[in-house]
């Protein structure tokens, strides 16, 4: 809906280029779950989704910072960024192999 740049700066625009009903993100959201035979989602709940991602695929904090538009970045962090059960599992990892590496360097200064 609406126009490719709008001068209001709504993110969902009307046919006349204004505001739609705040409602209305909410009901095509709904419509396009129940199409797509989905759990429903809140818009709240996509942008969470969206931060989530972007941390998960490597986003810059800063980056994300600005596009969901937080005074600051442990705002970004506290509320959206979620660790994933994935990124745990690489944490754990990441420790073992510097624990194992810092091991092997011990044993050959040693040897």
């Amino acid at each position: 809906m609406g126009y490719g740049s709008s001068p209001c700066e709504f993110v969902f625009n009307s046919s006349v280029n204004w505001f739609v009903s705040w409602a209305k993100p909410r009901q095509w959201c709904r419509s396009i779950a129940k199409q797509a035979n989905l759990s429903p989602i809140t818009i709240h709940g996509l942008r969470h989704t969206y931060a989530t991602l972007a941390v998960q695929a490597g986003m810059d904090i800063k980056q994300l910072q600005y596009q969901l538009v937080h005074h600051d970045a442990h705002t970004t962090l506290q509320i959206y960024a979620e660790v994933t059960k994935k990124q745990k599992t690489e944490t754990a990892s990441i420790f073992a192999n510097f624990v194992n590496q810092s091991t092997q360097i011990s044993n050959q200064e040693n040897n």
